[in-house]
């Protein structure tokens, strides 16, 4: 009983390390639903049933989220939409272990996908300042859904510095230089090789809707 007992405060602690450094001050929402979930042992429990990887939070936001994307947890959605505003961490939990028959076999086999978008802004500069071939292959490892590997389909702002890609794109990713003058030019690449241990298919709806939240 002891052990079980540290263990889940050891995932307590991790489950809160999440809340303070990776949703404080980024998304008020899951640092109040990552912060109510670390305080309830009952889903400490039902989270430590799970195989290794889905201790993550970050996982276990997701599949709550595809949820509320399904129309299955309508009192949260309101605090999703933005309706509503304010702690509805004990909502949260109440969702969870009321779902957790549903949530299980999601979590056993989903996994956090890895294609922040984000990435082709380091890219496509980096790939500018270091090749002057025609033939580039781009190798994207821990690819996802294939997303960043299509970074010449996307319109990318530098702010000052500039844009880089189709204008039309429907695909928009702002960024800021600190220092420094990033080279801002197309690179065409005539391969693209993407490597992952679970690929997502964009054109199946319960991938899609995992990759993009929607």
């Amino acid at each position: 009983m002891k052990a079980e007992v540290t263990q889940n405060l050891d995932l307590a602690r991790y489950w809160r390390h999440f809340a303070d450094n990776e949703c404080r001050g980024y998304s008020p929402l899951y640092e109040c639903f990552a912060r109510a979930c670390a305080s309830s042992d009952e889903v400490m429990d039902f989270v430590r049933s799970l195989p290794a990887h889905a201790h993550q939070p970050n996982l276990l936001l997701a599949a709550m989220h595809e949820r509320v994307l399904q129309g299955l947890e309508p009192d949260l959605s309101h605090f999703y939409s933005g309706e509503k505003t304010g702690d509805a961490g004990h909502l949260f939990v109440k969702a969870v272990i009321g779902s957790r028959e549903s949530l299980e076999p999601i979590l056993a086999t989903r996994f956090i996908q890895t294609n922040e978008i984000g990435r082709v802004a380091i890219i496509a500069p980096a790939l500018a300042s270091i090749s002057n071939q025609e033939n580039l292959t781009l190798i994207d490892v821990g690819t996802s859904a294939g997303l960043t590997l299509r970074l010449c389909d996307c319109l990318i702002d530098y702010g000052s510095h500039g844009t880089i890609g189709p204008h039309d794109s429907k695909v928009r990713v702002r960024s800021e230089v600190l220092s420094g003058h990033p080279p801002l030019r197309s690179v065409p690449i005539s391969g693209r090789i993407g490597i992952d241990r679970h690929i997502l298919n964009p054109s199946n709806s319960g991938d899609a809707r995992w990759v993009n939240g929607r």
